[in-house]
């Protein structure tokens, strides 16, 4: 059987790796005693997968993984509340569902996301909030990012990746962005990058020990609109 899990990723627990997380939750299943298919090959591994990694000190409300099991004894509420009984805190099992073997994985799926940023400065310049607007208005926005193996600077234009972008002040001074952008496979952009570019447009600071990242919800999309990962195979 294949299912797909949503689940929320709070607190201390935004610390731990990708790859940890990975383990952590194989190693769930396996206590819940949810028999999880493997691969065939010389190396095989579990048939789990995830829809788009969470980088290191990100928050989320809406993270999602589809799996697939070996027998179906257990229904798509048992595996939920198994899993809930054995997560650690800050971790918590939000759904559970089954989906047809036909559907492609989340991660094939998956091309934005939703975010908000929190940003504690000592002072924001007046007009902050209009500037958020006039930073979508630009003929481009750049932004710079190093390349792993050649570890040469590489600066492109990500406006187009970018489908909202707004901010607020908060009632203790602290900036409140909202954002949703391309957050694929194929197609991504890192949120990080996007604020660097916004303070630098604002002439404001941008510090990552004094920012906090939260996406709430991951979308596919499907005829023009953009629908949460929570609907996918439930149609």
């Amino acid at each position: 059987m294949k299912y797909c899990l949503k689940f929320s990723k709070v607190g201390y627990i935004r610390y731990t790796s990708h790859l940890d997380l990975l383990r952590l939750f194989q190693r769930s299943f396996k206590r819940a005693g949810i028999h999880l298919l493997y691969s065939n090959g010389f190396n095989p591994h579990p048939r789990l997968s995830f829809a788009q990694p969470l980088s290191l000190g990100y928050e989320s409300l809406a993270e999602y993984l589809d799996f697939e099991t070996k027998d179906d004894k257990k229904t798509s509420g048992e595996i939920a509340l198994d899993l809930a009984a054995i997560m650690p805190e800050g971790l918590d099992i939000l759904e559970c569902w089954e989906i047809g073997t036909g559907h492609p994985t989340l991660a094939a799926i998956t091309e934005y996301g939703a975010y908000e940023a929190t940003l504690l400065l000592p002072d924001l310049p007046a007009g902050i909030q209009q500037k958020a607007a006039e930073f979508l208005h630009q003929d481009a926005i750049l932004v710079s990012k190093e390349q792993k193996k050649t570890h040469k600077i590489l600066e492109f234009d990500c406006k187009d990746r970018i489908s909202s972008f707004e901010c607020k002040i908060g009632e203790e001074g602290e900036l409140l962005l909202k954002f949703n952008i391309r957050t694929g496979s194929t197609d991504h952009l890192s949120p990080d990058l996007l604020l660097a570019a916004f303070c630098r447009f604002a002439r404001i600071p941008y510090e990552k020990a004094e920012r906090r990242i939260l996406r709430t919800e991951l979308f596919y999309s499907k005829d023009g609109e953009k629908v949460p990962l929570s609907s996918h195979g439930k149609e």
